[in-house]
């Protein structure tokens, strides 16, 4: 894990609003408990881990100013109430929800690169007492050094605005937000954006503040009768079979011993595909039946396999790769609750098995394996696997995540599809703002966290493959090599 920063304290701003808790001068006020899905990302968040940023960068028919840009974090406060939270430690490693009173935001200005912001703001720690989140607007140094006094295009004055383009960094505790809900998020907030750029009348009625929902847990669908699952084994390596972990280990070992001794830092490989190639990706995972979440998880274990297939014994047929998938659980909501903001997603614990004496470049070897993947996948959600995982598991995460010294998680490769941010820009606001790009990072530390973090996504009818991993453990160039092969994997296996 990185070592956490302290968040500049000078640049967060109050904004007060009236209630009854703050004529008493009270400082906040409780709203529930967390629930245990919230809980566990706390407990990963006071261990350093599990703070995500999320970069949008937009083009803009109009330049975005600072001003525009608070009013619009003000309207999205009342309308996503877990904004307003801070999280306050009770008894019994119990934690309440707390409403922030007065209200604070944070909104700041960087000046750096986008991977120097990413890896910048992953480090940094939220404020005790809140916000749990902030916005980081990125400028370069030819916005600081203009001398127009009025764009040319717009007319907008220079002094407070971020020319055409506009790219800002949403940092966030997992509590909070997960990368479903963040889609939403970020939506309202451009919503709201472009109200206020056009003065809209009609943002009067998004001033009511919203109230927090409950818990997650309980929401859900109740359950009849209860599917017990037999979690997946982790640490299975036999003669012929063998673990991945135990197998990147031992033959990077010399590369892991001095990488060791450097500062922990995420850093993150980002490829796409083409619209041609995606598209004809796309289409024959569609022909074929097969989810692109089992696709991307076999070319990933496919990718994995080979960066360690060369000093594998003779004798072993089998590499094991255990895999955490994110879901969303809200599938298994009750109707009224089916858009539950917060964090309701879960990565459910897959074992992949790569057969080492067959030809891994084999397009028909990938679209089996990828076959069996989307039907493992598929099943499980279709089951009761994650509603049982998210019952029995998670309490025991909250308490193994607390000891230290536990390593790389047995579950080596961690893949998120966050399928099409498109509509992140609603329709209506397409003619004003368009998403250019969408990259994130989350830490990835020595500790309790998977190799290869994988964040999957289409925009603008491209494949982005995101791969996040920690210097401490992985070089760059190891990184690099795994990702071309997972790209490699898709466009050998194609009809192209």
């Amino acid at each position: 894990m990185c070592t956490r920063l302290k968040g500049n304290s000078g640049t967060t701003r109050t904004d007060t609003y009236t209630g009854d808790m703050s004529r008493n001068g009270i400082r906040g006020v409780h709203i529930r408990e967390l629930g245990r899905l919230e809980t566990m990302y706390h407990t990963y968040y006071q261990q350093g881990m599990d703070v995500c940023v999320q970069m949008a960068r937009l083009q803009c028919t109009q330049c975005v100013t600072l001003t525009e840009v608070h009013r619009a974090i003000k309207i999205l406060c009342c309308n996503h109430p877990v904004l307003r939270m801070f999280i306050q430690e009770e008894e019994n490693n119990r934690f309440h929800f707390v409403e922030m009173n007065p209200l604070k935001t944070n909104c700041t200005v960087s000046y750096l690169s986008t991977e120097d912001l990413l890896q910048n703001e992953v480090c940094k720690e939220f404020p005790s007492d809140g916000p749990l989140w902030r916005i980081t607007v990125q400028r370069t140094e030819s916005d600081f050094h203009r001398k127009d006094s009025l764009c040319h295009t717009c007319q907008s004055p220079n002094n407070d605005n971020f020319s055409h383009t506009f790219s800002f960094a949403f940092s966030f505790h997992h509590s909070l937000v997960d990368g479903m809900y963040l889609s939403c998020v970020l939506s309202d907030f451009i919503k709201f954006l472009d109200m206020v750029q056009l003065k809209d009348t009609l943002l009067l009625k998004y001033t009511d503040k919203k109230q927090m929902l409950p818990a997650f847990e309980q929401c859900l669908v109740p359950l009849a009768v209860k599917d017990k699952q037999t979690l997946v084994p982790v640490r299975c390596e036999t003669e012929t079979s063998l673990d991945a972990l135990t197998e990147y280990k031992r033959f990077f070992q010399n590369e892991i011993v001095p990488l060791r001794l450097k500062p922990t830092k995420t850093k993150a490989v980002r490829l796409s595909m083409d619209e041609t190639k995606t598209s004809q990706f796309l289409s024959d995972c569609k022909k074929q039946h097969i989810l692109v979440s089992g696709a991307i998880t076999a070319a990933a274990c496919i990718a994995f396999a080979k960066q360690v297939a060369t000093h594998t014994p003779p004798k072993a047929k089998i590499l094991l790769i255990p895999v955490d998938i994110m879901v969303d659980m809200r599938r298994y909501l009750t109707q009224t609750f089916r858009d539950l903001p917060g964090s309701a997603a879960i990565h459910i614990p897959f074992l992949v098995r790569i057969p080492l004496q067959e030809n891994l470049h084999s397009g028909t070897l990938f679209w089996e394996i990828a076959k069996r993947c989307s039907k493992e996948l598929s099943d499980a959600i279709h089951s009761t696997k994650p509603l049982n995982y998210l019952r029995e598991e998670v309490e025991n995460e909250i308490q193994s995540v607390k000891e230290e010294g536990l390593g790389k998680s047995p579950y080596v490769l961690c893949i998120s599809n966050l399928n099409s941010v498109n509509s992140i820009v609603r329709p209506e606001q397409k003619p004003r703002f368009q998403l250019m790009g969408y990259p994130a990072l989350s830490s990835v530390g020595i500790h309790n966290s998977p190799i290869f973090e994988i964040v999957l996504f289409s925009l603008m009818n491209q494949l982005h493959i995101h791969t996040a991993y920690c210097c401490q453990y992985t070089s760059d160039e190891t990184a690099s090599r795994f990702s071309w092969e997972m790209t490699r994997t898709f466009n050998r296996s194609s009809k192209l």
